[in-house]
């Protein structure tokens, strides 16, 4: 009871906290999380490649291989605002990215999500999304689709892997590539334009985990050898081609992050992609177990202190019986403690009061067990005959119905044609009740001709148990078939 009660409360809790969160990842994507509201508009730069030599054009083909040797030189005109993303053409795109976090030793990760405010987002009402919960976390969630704006993209062309072709991701020739840098594993995903972005020009590519990332992992993403829709190759931004062709630019927010971007390029490189093909490249970091399960496993604790080997606080209002008496209706309140700010309502965050990271306990909120119409009617369904049928029927769930009145009209699918009468069931029931320990027969663990055949005929323990529950054979009959049965196993081996 105790154990129930407080985790629906704090789930309560935590959905209250993680809204916001699912809210900013689709704003990063202008919309949500399909970016209904397409990707934001293009900016524009200018630039001139001059090479080392001073001549103009592209960079010298024979660039230095080291880290810091430069091929030529690029002049950057950047439109973002500090703090910005400068990898894309939009403020915040790419993303997730470790361009938006900050070094911080004291999380598990070693960075802090740092995005700023007046960058944000707004809602219907011009108002600036508050990330100040999400730059709490030291890393980004472990489901996260990556999202980049690529103006014209054509996916097919550019041998991007679709929801259909899963496997196509991990091709040497995809043209997205995903890489968990920490192990250097490719992971499988797949890359789909925004559906819901009405603007071509600002319909967004997601790139989508097929599973979750590994917390606390490092994830490096690459896009290569892109093509628009006549087939001819899409270029990268100016700042992306000043890291990847080694120009220097002069600028000091792009030289500072040139370290982390050779280190983005050798792990594509040790994956077989050369630096050369890539359209866009960048990487992020996982949020850590500790940072994402620190404030709701703490809450449990907390609250399981609190209460100790007491129930809560509650109140009953009401006692009723539903009209076919079949269930009980209780109507009341139950305390639980409180970690959000102010009363708990809708729109308040954690109670972050004497823990950055952990909330601290708020008093305590009165959670209502209501008599709503939509609860009554799945309780009523519930009661029924004719779901007490659909339950028995059901291989996975058994024969025992919850309605006292429900009588089997048809054998169980994968039962041996066996059916179970509610005194039986009943027996079944209180027998359970009564011990200290209830375990199932163990049928499943036993040879199949014996305990439960694979093809759905039931074996000679299985049918017997059930032919001596009904009443049909005795218990001594039961046994010698089924000692029978281990005789002609022993025999045959």
């Amino acid at each position: 009871m105790q154990s129930s009660i407080a985790m629906q409360r704090r789930f309560l809790h935590v959905l209250a906290g993680l809204l916001p969160l699912a809210l900013l990842a689709a704003s990063c994507g202008g919309g949500d999380d399909d970016g209904e509201n397409g990707a934001g508009a293009p900016s524009t730069t200018s630039e001139a490649v001059t090479s080392a030599g001073g001549g103009t054009d592209v960079a010298d083909e024979a660039a230095p291989g080291d880290e810091v040797g430069f091929a030529g030189s690029i002049e950057l005109t950047l439109d973002q605002d500090p703090g910005c993303e400068l990898l894309g053409p939009v403020c915040l795109l790419p993303f997730p990215s470790d361009a938006l976090t900050i070094d911080d030793a004291s999380t598990v990760t070693g960075r802090r999500v740092a995005l700023p405010t007046v960058l944000m987002p707004m809602n219907s009402d011009g108002v600036l999304v508050d990330p100040a919960r999400q730059n709490r976390a030291d890393g980004f969630s472990p489901g996260s689709a990556g999202l980049v704006l690529i103006p014209g993209l054509d996916p097919s062309g550019s041998a991007l892997a679709p929801i259909t072709d899963i496997a196509r991701s991990l091709a040497d020739d995809s043209g997205s590539v995903v890489l968990d840098a920490t192990t250097g594993e490719r992971w499988p995903h797949w890359a789909e334009l925004d559906a819901n972005a009405t603007d071509p020009e600002r319909r967004g590519l997601f790139v989508r985990p097929a599973q979750n990332y590994v917390d606390g992992h490092r994830i490096v993403i690459g896009l290569r050898n892109l093509v628009d829709e006549s087939g001819a190759p899409i270029e990268p931004t100016d700042t992306f081609r000043a890291y990847r062709d080694r120009l220097e630019s002069g600028v000091a927010e792009v030289e500072e992050r040139r370290p982390a971007m050779e280190r983005v390029f050798a792990d594509l490189e040790a994956a077989g992609v050369s630096r050369d093909e890539l359209v866009v490249a960048w990487e992020f970091t996982v949020i850590s177990t500790e940072s994402l399960t620190g404030p709701l496993v703490h809450m449990r604790d907390d609250a399981f202190a609190i209460l100790g080997d007491d129930a809560p606080a509650f109140s009953v209002d009401a006692v009723s019986r539903n009209d076919d008496d079949t269930y009980t209706v209780i109507e009341g309140t139950y305390d639980v403690p409180l970690y959000l700010t102010n009363d708990g309502s809708t729109g308040n965050g954690l109670n972050l009061t004497d823990d950055p990271d952990l909330p601290t306990v708020n008093g305590t909120f009165a959670s209502g067990l209501v008599d709503r119409p939509e609860v009554r009617a799945l309780l009523e369904h519930m009661a029924s005959p004719e779901w007490g049928r659909v339950w028995a029927s059901t291989p996975q769930a058994g024969f025992l119905p919850a309605n006292r009145r429900f009588v089997p009209v048809a054998p169980a699918p994968g039962r041996g044609g066996e059916t179970m009468q509610p005194a039986v069931a009943a027996k079944l029931i209180s027998d359970a009740i009564a011990v200290d320990r209830l375990r199932l027969d163990g049928s499943g663990m036993m040879p199949p001709s014996i305990g439960f055949i694979a093809d759905g005929e039931p074996g000679s323990f299985f049918r017997g148990m059930v032919d001596w529950a009904d009443g049909r054979r005795t218990i001594d009959e039961v046994f010698a078939d089924i000692d029978a049965d281990w005789a002609a196993l022993r025999d045959e081996s």
